[in-house]
């Protein structure tokens, strides 16, 4: 027995292919044509409902992906001596120069 029937008791009628009674039953190419006009409606229909949600996603990380942290002596900066001068104003001086590129015209 189908979900649908088992939760309400009666068969699921979708938009696709339903006529009303007395209506004339539409056969051949233009029960394509519409059963295609409503799968489009219905897609567009879904694409909407699910940009729509897009919007209240955040980005989120689960704490159960982190793993615990383990001391190492390695990790543990030392403070550097800064040179102030009379004004209160340092000169900064590259450690390292991390990347370097060239464009030509």
């Amino acid at each position: 027995m189908a979900p649908f029937k088992v939760l309400y008791g009666r068969k699921c009628k979708t938009l696709i292919c339903w006529s009303e009674l007395g209506e004339n039953k539409v056969l051949g190419p233009q029960m394509i044509q519409d059963t295609e006009k409503q799968v489009k409606i219905i897609h567009d229909r879904l694409k909407q409902a699910f940009d729509q949600q897009k919007d209240y996603i955040h980005n989120v990380f689960h704490v159960s992906m982190l793993r615990r942290y383990r001391s190492d002596p390695s990790h543990v900066l030392e403070p550097e001596e800064v040179e102030l001068n009379p004004n209160l104003s340092y000169e900064e001086e590259p450690v390292q120069i991390l990347d370097c590129e060239v464009k030509r015209l």
